[in-house]
């Protein structure tokens, strides 16, 4: 299975990583976005529900990386241990009660 990052602008992979096909994307999130860092200048960092986890906030944010992660419907606020998850969870929740 083939995992990549790539920049949104140029479309260029900035990392990737091949694995057997049992290996979940989520799992080589943290080493993909390590990389890319290491090499390019990332203010922000798309993904689907897939990586939506407190391990990979938790990561983003040390980087000092903005999550545009998309948050899966049964999120809790009350979740512990990743305080910019929980904040992208309530502004998530308060912006569907908007609508």
């Amino acid at each position: 299975m083939l995992h990549i990052a790539v920049n949104a602008k140029s479309k260029k992979v900035v990392s990737f990583r091949i694995t057997r096909g049992n290996v979940h994307d989520a799992k080589k999130f943290c080493p993909l976005v390590r990389e890319a860092v290491e090499k390019y200048n990332i203010d922000k960092v798309y993904a689907d529900k897939a990586h939506d986890n407190r391990k990979n906030f938790n990561l983003l944010d040390d980087l000092n990386v903005e999550p545009a992660i998309e948050i899966r419907r049964n999120a809790s606020i009350r979740a512990t241990g990743c305080p910019l998850r929980r904040d992208e969870v309530l502004l998530i929740k308060k912006l569907l009660h908007l609508m």
